[in-house]
Formats: C-alpha cells, structure tokens, sequence
C-alpha cells in the first residue's frame, strides 16, 4: 500500500479570506438594518397636514440597496415628495426622510464602531 500525502498550501491565506468576509457578512447586515431602521423612522415622520393627505408619499417610501448590500438609500417615490421635504414657497416643510437621517446616521457609525472592535 503506498502512502499518500495531502498537502495545502494557502491555508493562511484562506483563513484570513474567511475572516475578511465573515466581517463583510456582518458590514452588510449592519447596512440592511440601518436602512430597514431609516425606513420606518421616515414612514413614522411621514403624516402630512393638508387638504390632501391620503398617506400615499408614506407608503412609497422604499429601501433600494445595492446589488453588493454595501450600500443603498431610501427614498419618496411620490413626484411630489421633494416639495414636502423642504418645502415651497408657498408651503412650509414638512420633512420626513432628514430628521429620520439625521439620527440613523449616528447609530450607523456606532454599529460600525462596534463591529471594528
């Protein structure tokens, strides 16, 4: 019976890999509850006073995230959201996506901060 040897090499190598995107799972979990965070903060900011009010700018508020979930946004799909953000002329503001940035922008970071540690 002859004797067999199994040798691999890079086993350092895929270590480290295995490490490098085990974090990067955790990135883009981080990311996905932040944006799910945001959503719903701006969908709870989002109640309008006026004569026309029927909730449908809450309800088009929506996640797109990035193909590589290292990124994405979350936007108004009504044409006329940008005008309830911030306002005319002739309406005051009435903002719902910034106060909810606004305060998701610091959890984020602290999550990331918790992760590098």
């Amino acid at each position: 019976m002859a004797n067999s040897v199994v040798r691999v090499k890079g086993i350092k190598q895929l270590q480290s890999k295995l490490k490098k995107n085990i974090q990067m799972d955790d990135v883009k979990r981080i990311v996905q509850l932040n944006l799910a965070e945001l959503q719903d903060s701006a969908k709870k900011n989002a109640f309008y006073k006026g004569p026309y009010t029927r909730g449908k700018t809450r309800q088009s508020i929506a996640i797109v995230q990035d193909t590589d979930g290292l990124g994405g946004f979350v936007g108004m799909g009504t044409p006329y959201s940008p005008y309830l953000e911030v306002g005319t002329r002739f309406m005051s503001a009435q903002p719902a996506l910034k106060p909810a940035f606004m305060i998701q922008k610091i959890q984020f970071a602290n999550d990331l901060k918790k992760l590098m540690k």
